[in-house]
C-alpha cells in the first residue's frame, strides 16, 4: 500500500510514510483495490515461479491482462455510468482466472513429458482460449466467488447477454478485456472484435466514445505495471 501510495500515479510531491498516510492519500476503495490486486498478483508470482520456464511470458501476459482490465473497468463503470466501479474492478480481475488452471496444467503436462516442451506459443494461446471458461467454472465453485463475479467468469463470451442492471459489469469487462486482448495479443480470439462492439452497444457507447476508450487502455497497463513491478 505504501508503495503504490507513493509512485507517480498517486504522489502528490511528499512522501506517504505510514499506512494510515497512505490511505486518506488513497481512499479506502482503492486500498481494498490494491489488497485484492495483491492476492492474486501473489497466485500468479506462485504459479510462475513453479510452472515451467517456457511459460513465464504467459504467465506475464495474464497477470498484466488481468490488472489492465480490472483498472480499466472500475474507470469506465464510473465513465458510463453503469454496473459499479468496485464491482466492475474485481470481475475485470478475476474474469479470466480460468487461464491461470489451464496455463497450471499445461506446465504439469511438460513436466510430465505428456506434451512437448516446444509448444508454441499460438497452441498455448489456442488451448487457453479453448478450456477456461469451463476451467473457471471449476474455479468460481471452488473459491465460492460471489455471484456478479461467477457470472462474469462463465459468460464473458457469450453471443448474447440479457438487457439487464445486473449485467452491466459483464459489458464493461468485455469491452476494456476485449480492446486490451486485441491490443496486446497477436493470437487474441477471433470473436473478440464482435463482442467488443456488441457491449460498446449494450452500454451505449458511441464510436468517439469507444475511441476514447481505447486511447486510455494503455494508461491503465501503464499504471498496473508501476504500481506491482514486482509481477512482471
Amino acid at each position: 500500500v505504501l508503495r503504490v501510495a507513493n509512485s507517480a500515479f498517486y504522489s502528490r510531491g511528499a512522501e506517504a510514510e505510514t499506512v494510515r498516510e497512505s490511505v486518506v492519500r488513497l481512499g479506502l476503495k482503492e486500498v481494498a483495490n490494491i489488497a485484492a490486486s495483491a492476492s492474486i498478483a501473489a497466485l500468479f508470482d506462485k504459479e510462475m515461479k513453479a510452472g515451467h520456464a517456457m511459460l513465464a511470458p504467459h504467465w506475464k501476459a495474464l497477470w498484466e491482462r488481468s490488472i489492465t482490465a480490472a483498472y480499466a473497468s472500475s474507470w469506465l463503470a464510473l465513465v458510463v455510468r453503469r454496473g459499479r466501479a468496485e464491482r466492475s474492478f474485481l470481475a475485470g480481475l478475476l474474469h479470466d482466472i480460468g487461464k491461470v488452471s489451464v496455463l497450471r496444467s499445461v506446465s504439469a503436462l511438460i513436466a510430465r513429458k505428456k506434451i512437448p516442451e516446444t509448444l508454441r506459443a499460438p497452441e498455448v494461446w489456442w488451448l487457453i482460449e479453448a478450456l477456461h471458461v469451463d476451467f473457471g467454472g471449476v474455479l468460481v465453485v471452488t473459491w465460492d466467488l460471489p455471484q456478479y463475479v461467477a457470472a462474469v467468469c462463465l459468460d464473458h463470451h457469450a453471443e448474447e447477454i440479457d438487457p439487464d442492471p445486473d449485467t452491466d459489469d459483464m459489458q464493461v469487462v468485455r469491452v476494456t478485456s476485449g480492446l486490451n486482448e486485441i491490443r496486446t495479443n497477436p493470437w487474441y480470439a477471433p470473436s473478440a472484435v464482435q463482442e467488443v462492439s456488441y457491449s460498446a452497444g449494450a452500454l451505449g457507447l458511441s464510436s468517439e466514445k469507444l475511441a476514447e476508450v481505447i486511447t486510455h487502455i494503455p494508461r491503465f497497463a501503464e499504471q498496473a505495471t508501476a504500481m506491482f513491478p514486482g509481477s512482471n
